[in-house]
């Protein structure tokens, strides 16, 4: 006890030493509290904004390729139409080819017209030969069209989903 009693004031400076130091501890951990907070709060709204960005971008990628593949079902559509008219124009072609065949069989065998055998008749096979080429022609130019559309939407839907400039 009487060491108490000399060393009051020592003890005294050390308890106010000790209160004083809880305080700012206190007073600093609500200070680093407060920004860690305003630094979370921060980061949440930067989140959002950039999810926020994300979706807008990816809602004008997605509507370009709609766009794309909208346009090139139309290019297709018009293909296939332009396809439908060749090919009605190549019947009457062929109608009109076949009539001159049998104009010209009748010319170099009048005795036997619409009867000759397609080994011995240099006009019918030139004709045969002719209509498949075409008729293969025909077709190849079909395909060429359609596939050529779908690369070209291949190419537009991947330009477009390029980050914009």
């Amino acid at each position: 006890m009487t060491w108490l009693l000399a060393n009051w004031k020592m003890l005294a400076a050390a308890a106010v030493f000790a209160i004083y130091t809880a305080f700012v501890w206190r007073a600093g951990g609500a200070s680093v509290r407060a920004n860690f907070e305003a630094y979370k709060t921060q980061q949440t709204e930067q989140r959002l904004l950039a999810d926020r960005a994300q979706r807008s971008e990816e809602q004008r990628r997605q509507a370009g390729v709609d766009q794309e593949v909208k346009d090139a079902q139309a290019h297709i559509a018009a293909a296939r139409a332009a396809a439908a008219t060749a090919a009605l124009a190549a019947d009457e072609l062929r109608g009109a080819r076949d009539a001159t065949v049998a104009r010209a069989r009748a010319r170099s065998c009048p005795a036997a017209p619409g009867t000759p055998d397609a080994a011995g008749d240099p006009i019918g096979v030139l004709a045969d030969v002719l209509g498949r080429a075409d008729a293969r022609a025909g077709l190849l130019a079909e395909i060429a069209d359609e596939r050529g559309a779908a690369g070209l939407l291949c190419e537009r839907a991947y330009d477009r989903l390029q980050p914009a400039k």
